[in-house]
């Protein structure tokens, strides 16, 4: 079987038997998205003034889409369910490769989906955002896509390369870094949401091109890490 074939067929067989993961995830998504909604909606981003919280759940959550609530991820702490996983699937005739390309897969899947949820949902209530041309909010939306896998993309690097334990503290430390990206935006006085809207009406259109093909080259860099990983790594549990 060749690399891609094993990738589909597994990232498949994961998403068809996590069909109620999936459908309490999206209730979660929806929760997420009219929270964010509520809070950008009471202030105008293509105005001067920033909140802070909106920077801060924008870095936060919009990587979020693209993972499953499941028994997999809510017992990783206590019995480092991903590293039993990965040993279960080493232990078959399955690739590195495979597995990489497969978690990476599922993941982009339920993070696309989740992205043009939310963005619609943004475009169809929020004023600002439905006053904006609809190839501008196009845009906007696609810079934050190329945000959200590339983030989404390096959980996935620690989530099947440390052990469970390893994987929480690392991202507590990735929470803490976007709480200091947070605190120098409202130092500064940088709306990220904002200025990404603005450079969209100003006809900034080469910068989601830019992003979504630097997304692509750097999740191809991380396919390529996590496989080398999953190579080296012991998993005598």
């Amino acid at each position: 079987m060749k690399t891609w074939q094993g990738i589909w067929l597994i990232a498949k067989h994961e998403l068809l038997n996590e069909r109620r993961s999936i459908l309490f995830s999206f209730l979660l998504v929806n929760y997420t998205t009219f929270m964010i909604i509520a809070v950008i909606h009471q202030s105008a981003p293509l105005n001067e003034y920033t909140v802070w919280v909106e920077n801060f759940l924008f870095l936060t959550l919009m990587p979020m889409f693209g993972f499953t609530l499941n028994r997999t991820m809510m017992r990783v702490w206590s019995e480092d369910t991903y590293s039993y996983k990965l040993a279960d699937m080493r232990s078959m005739p399955i690739t590195s490769r495979q597995i990489a390309g497969s978690r990476l897969l599922q993941f982009t899947i339920f993070f696309t989906v989740g992205w043009l949820y939310f963005f619609t949902m943004i475009y169809l209530i929020v004023d600002w955002a439905g006053e904006m041309e609809l190839l501008a909010f196009l845009g906007f939306a696609l810079i934050w896509y190329a945000y959200g896998v590339v983030i989404g993309s390096i959980y996935i690097c620690f989530e099947l390369g440390v052990s469970g334990k390893q994987y929480m503290y690392m991202t507590l430390v990735f929470m803490a870094f976007f709480g200091l990206v947070t605190l120098g935006l409202e130092v500064t006085q940088i709306g990220l949401i904002r200025k990404s809207a603005l450079l969209m009406i100003e006809g900034t259109w080469w910068l989601p091109v830019v992003l979504m093909i630097a997304a692509v080259g750097l999740m191809w860099l991380i396919y390529t890490a996590i496989h080398s990983r999953i190579e080296r790594r012991s998993l005598f549990l």
